[in-house]
């Protein structure tokens, strides 16, 4: 009798003491949870690139990497390669008769996207004669917009235009833009285009990121007819995101056609530089007029060092 109660004793024991080596670890574990907790929210918070928006990729991309390629040049010397003896490679392997063939070849191929719309579409190529403008596209029956219109006709032509546009568009996704475009047109093909897009992104930690980019340009109408014009300048690319000011060279190329009352098609293809990075930007759209009022839609895509802003819009563009 004596032995069970001693066994029953020892069993009794060694349960309390299993049942207090468990409270003790697992409040050991508590403690480090909250312990650990308190050192995390006591700590600065540190900075992911993973945690940042597709906008800020684009600041660092225009700013931050111009840095990089400045120290990058002050530590090459700027040093530059003699192409002399290319030169006299290439010259010793075609002769001179195969170079002028290859060197027409590539002015002809450069130059095409400018001499073959000028052959298609004047009534006299080679004469850049003046254009004309009526009060809105298709005033005149089966004409679209700008032309040698005779000046006996009742409908009165200008000697300039301006359009003007107002967008919303989106990646549907994240990213909103809101953006403004102008042209300035004239009789003698010379004329001025700008725009500008206001870029809004949503965060993941639910705070938003807003940057502003454009351009501005002197253009030049290189051929124009009843059914379109086409139009190519230089000009300046810039951006600003809070205290990044960044600036550039731009080239673009674009058009107007006119299919038939009321449709219009448009088109826009910029190239440049904005502050490091190489911008490539490029839009489309697609509307009805109605007198001085055009209802459009369209896709618009921006790339800065290949960190692209699609989005799809709707517009509104005034003739005047």
């Amino acid at each position: 009798m004596t032995q069970l109660v001693s066994e029953s004793s020892r069993w009794q024991n060694r349960r309390m003491a299993s049942r207090g080596t468990r409270l003790l670890s697992r409040t050991a574990a508590l403690t480090a949870v909250i312990l650990g907790a308190h050192a995390c929210s006591s700590a600065p918070p540190t900075w992911s690139p993973q945690g940042e928006g597709k906008l800020k990729k684009v600041t660092r991309k225009v700013s931050t990497k111009s840095q990089y390629r400045a120290e990058q040049a002050r530590s090459s010397g700027g040093s530059q390669r003699d192409d002399d003896d290319d030169d006299g490679f290439w010259g010793a392997l075609f002769g001179e008769v195969f170079g002028e063939i290859l060197a027409d070849v590539f002015v002809g191929g450069i130059t095409l996207p400018f001499w073959l719309p000028h052959v298609a579409m004047e009534e006299r190529p080679g004469e850049m004669t003046w254009g004309y403008f009526l009060d809105h596209p298709y005033a005149i029956p089966d004409e679209g917009f700008v032309g040698r219109f005779p000046s006996q006709d009742e409908t009165p032509r200008k000697a300039w235009s301006l359009r003007t546009a107002v967008e919303y568009g989106s990646d549907f996704d994240d990213i909103e833009r809101t953006g403004v475009t102008a042209r300035l047109e004239t009789a003698v093909r010379f004329g001025l285009d700008a725009s500008w897009s206001h870029y809004r992104e949503e965060l993941s930690n639910t705070s938003v990121d807003t940057l502003d980019l454009g351009d501005v340009n002197l253009t030049y109408r290189f051929a124009q007819a009843g059914f379109g014009e086409m139009r190519s300048g230089l000009g300046m690319n810039w951006f600003a995101d809070g205290p990044v000011d960044e600036y550039g060279f731009n080239f673009t190329y674009g058009g107007a056609f006119y299919f038939g009352d009321p449709w219009i098609a448009s088109f826009e293809l910029d190239w440049g530089t904005l502050g490091a990075a190489t911008r490539f930007h490029g839009r489309t759209t697609f509307g009805a007029a109605w007198e001085q009022c055009e209802l459009c839609a369209g896709f618009d895509y921006e790339s800065l060092d290949a960190v692209g802003l699609p989005s799809w819009f709707l517009g509104v563009r005034l003739w005047f």
